[in-house]
């Protein structure tokens, strides 16, 4: 379905696949590109597609884009998108709507602008949803309202070889070290620790109660690393540890000051304990614990 690369891949250092760990929030459900310097780099459609919104969020803007009724496609962190991108943006968010006007059409290959990303990671977003696909997440209740969650696919299983190939290997961190896969927008793995882990109820993936200690998140980067992240806090990044998706009992990581450490109770229950000083105990501690779960 998409014949063109959506930008010159020698000019990114890396993809980070679906699923990413980052703060505040549960889920990446879009892929993040890495530039490799400070440079500009293009921006092309994928593919023919219909811009029915573009907005702009006061330091760079955001493209909505239909491929067909079922397949759409959405920008992040565009610096410098073409004009008639520009003339016609707002400031909300339309979502999935195959019957929005469409306001831009581009051909496959057509450029739409160019970026340098966010600040400092120069990074940018690109995400495909699919409302013909459902993602299956272990407590479909995280799901609820949040429809770039559910309909989250890999935006490069569109291309065809060798285009999907020459993605794939862009994978990373680098080096890459864990196989080359775009994995899922839900990390959690049954019988691990990985994945997210709520302290309430009705938390939603757009929605957290105290999103101070919930939700917890732990998962592997692909450089074979460990990202661990509180709520809205920032990331903590683990090497030489590990990997969540194989701790099946228990694990301290130690955050420098301070740990964390991880029980899993069952399929569904975490027992998890966060202390800001010192280092990891021998055992799980007998106090302070708090319980999340799926």
């Amino acid at each position: 379905m998409f014949t063109s690369a959506v930008t010159d891949l020698g000019q990114l250092a890396h993809i980070a696949p679906l699923g990413e760990i980052q703060g505040a929030r549960a889920y990446s459900s879009h892929t993040f590109l890495f530039n490799a310097s400070a440079a500009p780099v293009p921006v092309k459609a994928p593919a023919a597609i219909e811009v029915y919104n573009v907005v702009y969020a006061g330091v760079d803007y955001a493209i909505e884009a239909r491929v067909n009724c079922n397949v759409f496609i959405s920008f992040g962190h565009i610096t410098a998108p073409a004009g008639e991108l520009v003339a016609i943006a707002q400031g909300s968010h339309v979502g999935f709507d195959p019957n929005a006007p469409a306001t831009v059409t581009y051909a496959a290959g057509a450029l739409m602008g160019s970026t340098t990303g966010a600040v400092p990671s120069r990074a940018w977003d690109l995400g495909v949803y699919n409302t013909a696909r459902t993602l299956a997440l272990l407590n479909p209740l995280r799901g609820t309202n949040h429809e770039k969650l559910l309909h989250s696919t890999c935006p490069y299983d569109y291309y065809a070889e060798p285009l999907k190939g020459q993605h794939y290997e862009l994978f990373g961190p680098k080096p890459r070290v864990l196989a080359a896969t775009c994995r899922s927008a839900a990390r959690s793995v049954v019988g691990t620790i990985a994945g997210a882990w709520f302290a309430n109820a009705a938390d939603r993936e757009d929605s957290f109660a105290n999103p101070v200690i919930s939700p917890v998140t732990i998962g592997s980067d692909l450089h074979g690393g460990v990202r661990h992240v509180i709520g809205n806090g920032s990331i903590f990044l683990f090497e030489g540890v590990p990997l969540p998706e194989s701790v099946t009992t228990a694990q301290c990581y130690p955050t420098n000051p301070g740990y964390s450490y991880f029980k899993l109770a069952s399929n569904t229950e975490l027992h998890f304990v966060r202390s800001s000083t010192g280092n990891c105990p021998a055992t799980f501690p007998a106090s302070g614990c708090q319980v999340y779960r799926r």
